[in-house]
């Protein structure tokens, strides 16, 4: 047999309780792409999306595994969510923050911004 055993991998949903952590990631952005560009990083556009970004998923599961509780989602609350290893947003924007600025991904920097691609 090749491949990954499913069997392995139970249980498939797990519960998670969320904390204020989770919810620091989303938020409003300016409407305008120039304002966008001057942030340090762009936020998700809301929790539910930043939630579902965590758990490698997209909002419409989370939804079905969790009828009506994606529309406010507050710290306590608790959600079935996929048993993966969760995305820590903070980990990764703290990491990016300690990186000297030439070593921090910029866009105008980058050697592919300009090519072309070939079909």
């Amino acid at each position: 047999m090749t491949g990954l055993d499913l069997a392995s991998v139970e249980p498939v949903f797990v519960p998670y309780t969320v904390t204020e952590a989770d919810l620091q990631s989303g938020g409003p952005l300016p409407n305008k792409m120039s304002a966008q560009s001057k942030l340090k990083f762009l936020r998700y556009r809301n929790a539910a999306d930043a939630f579902a970004e965590k758990f490698h998923s997209d909002v419409r599961l989370l939804n079905q595994l969790n009828p009506g509780k994606m529309k406010t989602i507050r710290p306590g609350d608790q959600f079935m969510v996929p048993n993966v290893e969760p995305f820590e947003l903070a980990k990764t924007l703290n990491r990016e923050a300690r990186l000297p600025p030439s070593r921090r991904m910029n866009l105008k920097s980058n050697p592919l911004r300009n090519q072309k691609i070939r079909s």
